[in-house]
């Protein structure tokens, strides 16, 4: 985002990573936000393409490889394990050995004081342009939003049900808004929506195969209030600037 903005450009691959993160890869934060501000600060933005890639990356339209999301760790340090991009644009980060420069916060105390930043909670960094001040008078980067890899196993596991469910954007359900009846929670987000329990007619549908031929199961368990996954998508505002 860093890059994106001083630049009006990002490499293909940085916005798919970005797409993904900020919707189904833990964020749950809506596409046509991420769509918005490419359409802000793009230098090279097509309307067509940017909408299209946006549902293509969220999974939202024409993509069903859902189980396939970009690790913010793992993905980049394939194609740049020596964090070369991120030294660049989070300089904060730079002096920081190549085992920790993509997951920072479990380098240890000492190192990332000689390394001149702290890792600290997200409240106790202050942001800029990199090389925030924290408390201690040093560098500081924050620490994870959430858990990555526990969020988007949430989403893969919501998205799979929704597949084995069988509806899709042209279902009469999903054109009427009756989709909402086949869930105890009527939910935008599969994420905390669960299949009802007991005989009712959404059930019925639901008890039917699916598009990739598995058995959609019926009266699953609901989940307690606790153990749902929140979503971003609610406390993010859409603004552009005019």
């Amino acid at each position: 985002m860093r890059q994106l903005r001083r630049t009006g450009f990002v490499e293909h691959l940085g916005r798919h990573a970005l797409a993904c993160f900020l919707t189904r890869g833990g964020c749950y934060v809506h596409w046509e936000r991420g769509a918005a501000v490419f359409a802000e600060l793009l230098l090279d933005h097509e309307p067509a393409c940017n909408a299209g890639n946006w549902m293509w990356l969220a999974c939202a339209a024409f993509c069903d490889r859902f189980h396939r999301c970009y690790s913010p760790f793992a993905f980049p340090r394939r194609w740049d394990p020596e964090g070369r991009f991120v030294r660049r644009w989070v300089p904060e980060l730079a002096a920081f050995d190549a085992k920790y420069v993509y997951e920072p916060w479990k380098a240890p105390i000492a190192d990332q004081k000689r390394w001149g930043c702290r890792v600290v909670a997200y409240d106790d960094a202050v942001h800029g342009g990199g090389g925030g001040e924290g408390r201690e008078g040093a560098a500081s980067y924050p620490k994870p939003m959430f858990d990555f890899n526990e969020r988007r196993q949430v989403c893969i596991d919501a998205m799979k049900k929704a597949y084995e469910v069988g509806l899709y954007g042209d279902d009469k359900r999903v054109l009427d808004g009756t989709w909402r009846e086949l869930f105890d929670v009527g939910a935008e987000g599969a994420t905390s929506g669960v299949p009802k329990q007991g005989d009712g007619a959404g059930n019925k549908e639901m008890k039917g195969k699916g598009a990739n031929g598995a058995t959609a199961k019926a009266g699953q368990k609901r989940q307690s209030s606790g153990a749902r996954q929140g979503t971003l998508d609610a406390i993010v505002k859409k603004s552009r600037k005019i």
